[in-house]
């Protein structure tokens, strides 16, 4: 499985595409408010593809990047993309982020994450 970033001080995307299917997975953000706190837009997963841990590696691969950029914290609005929205709000606490409004923002501080983010590519 290969995974490509393409990064910016404005904007980090991570790539997956399928060999057989030619079909591109993508997780992206931005940052939020400030350059320390980085919104993430969209972790979207071939329908073919999911339930493989593919979500994990590429939202690990770009944790990573935004850590890189010296971001403290990441924010998510589960949601969209007609995927069911109990499973999106899952993957994310799985991973780490936790619910900081009712309305659905879920956030990650990334302080200490070294160890959990070393998705290689």
């Amino acid at each position: 499985m290969i995974l490509k970033c393409v990064s910016s001080e404005r904007n980090i995307s991570v790539f997956y595409q399928d060999a057989s299917s030619h079909r591109t997975s993508v997780a992206e953000a931005n940052p939020f408010q400030s350059e320390t706190i980085w919104w993430i837009s969209r972790v979207l997963v071939q329908p073919a593809l999911r339930g493989k841990g593919l979500g994990t590696r590429l939202l690990r691969r770009l944790i990573k990047e935004i850590q890189k950029q010296g971001a403290e914290a990441i924010i998510v609005a589960p949601g969209g993309y007609n995927a069911n929205h109990n499973k999106q709000i899952n993957f994310y606490v799985k991973n780490g982020f936790r619910e900081i409004d009712p309305d659905g923002l879920y956030r990650l501080e990334l302080g200490g994450l070294d160890a959990a983010c070393s998705e290689g590519g």
